[in-house]
């Protein structure tokens, strides 16, 4: 509790936001999100969780994001296993690896307009392997592929 507080001490701009956002979804009863979504809380100050207002925001837009590379990536004629809130899995022939590696990044990292500007959101980073259990991060695939 001491480190949030002391964060939020240091980036005032964060508590105004919070204060904003949770202002409107008590009076409005709406929450709206960078990239278009919506959330609808009851009007009243004791059903409005403040967490769940600060939360939507980053939480649609990667969902957001994950579902528009969900369906580029289906289009493509990508195997896609899992969805894993801010993951997806791939199933790819080691002879597509690199190929489904760039199509991945591409369609993660697709670049979006919000207020004028145009933003991209990246990836974590890319991870390769035999089963969920053996996964090791992209740059190391060469040594996977030796191993097959």
């Amino acid at each position: 509790k001491a480190l949030h507080k002391n964060y939020l001490a240091k980036h005032p701009a964060i508590v105004a936001w919070q204060q904003l956002e949770l202002g409107k979804a008590i009076r409005l009863g709406v929450v709206n999100a960078p990239l278009g979504h919506r959330r609808v809380f009851f009007p009243d100050s004791n059903q409005v969780d403040p967490s769940k207002v600060y939360n939507f925001g980053p939480q649609s837009a990667v969902a957001y994001i994950v579902s528009s590379a969900m369906r580029e990536l289906h289009a493509a004629g990508w195997d896609i296993r899992i969805n894993a809130h801010d993951e997806l899995v791939l199933n790819v022939p080691f002879a597509q690896l690199d190929e489904a590696g760039v199509a991945l990044k591409a369609a993660m990292e697709r670049p979006y307009a919000l207020n004028g500007k145009t933003w991209v959101f990246p990836i974590g980073g890319l991870k390769v392997g035999h089963s969920w259990g053996d996964m090791r991060p992209w740059a190391e695939r060469a040594s996977l592929m030796e191993a097959q």
